[in-house]
């Protein structure tokens, strides 16, 4: 008979379907046999809640708050996207710099490479290229920018040319 006043409260409660009323039944009766039921209903009800604000600092706090939740790694995907576009919605070099100096491990860190190296070589001339080089010597695409260096220095191929390149570099 408990069982069914309990199974009506969390029936009750998801009609509101709010994290009020959720964490308002899990106060009042959270040892019930449906208490894990309204566990997951209250995560869901509070991911909804998250995705729809869609920020990192939005995303962070449901994962603090809700690190049991079968939403958590969905949410910690969420929160590294909206991390990473957030801080270089500017689409600058220096944006991209500052997320990889303050976000060493973060799986965007490759993109926000790929976008230094875009971004400090638009024409691909051998300036450009040299200096991204010479500023970013741990950029992943240091490799592919030495053959791009190459590439251009040798465009109008000499052994001069040849010569010079192997002297400068």
């Amino acid at each position: 008979q408990n069982d069914a006043i309990y199974q009506r409260a969390v029936i009750q409660a998801s009609t509101f379907n709010t994290i009020e009323k959720y964490t308002e039944y899990l106060n009042n009766i959270s040892f019930c046999t449906q208490a894990i039921k309204a566990v997951e209903l209250l995560n869901s009800v509070a991911f909804e809640a998250t995705a729809k604000i869609n920020t990192a600092a939005a995303y962070k706090a449901f994962i603090e708050q809700y690190p049991n939740a079968k939403e958590n790694a969905t949410a910690v995907n969420r929160y590294e996207e909206r991390l990473f576009k957030e801080q270089t919605q500017d689409q600058k070099i220096t944006s991209y710099q500052n997320f990889i100096k303050n976000h060493p491990q973060s799986p965007y860190r490759i993109q926000a490479e790929n976008m230094i190296f875009e971004l400090s070589t638009p024409q691909k001339t051998v300036e450009q290229i040299d200096a991204f080089i010479k500023k970013n010597p741990g950029n992943r695409n240091v490799k592919q920018a030495w053959h791009d260096l190459y590439a251009a220095y040798m465009k109008n191929y000499s052994d001069q040319l040849y010569e010079k390149f192997k002297s400068t570099y």
